[in-house]
């Protein structure tokens, strides 16, 4: 993936390294909210 970013997107191995890391957390967290409320976002 953080090939991907630096071939694709033009981001040295530095940013995109950030990148995939911002990404990944922001993965974890909704997963981890959703497992601990699933029915939340519905009405």
């Amino acid at each position: 993936m953080l090939k991907k970013f630096q071939t694709e997107l033009g981001f040295n191995e530095e940013e995109a390294n950030k990148l995939y890391e911002i990404a990944a957390k922001i993965l974890c967290t909704e997963i981890k909210d959703k497992l601990m409320h699933p029915f939340r976002s519905q009405n």
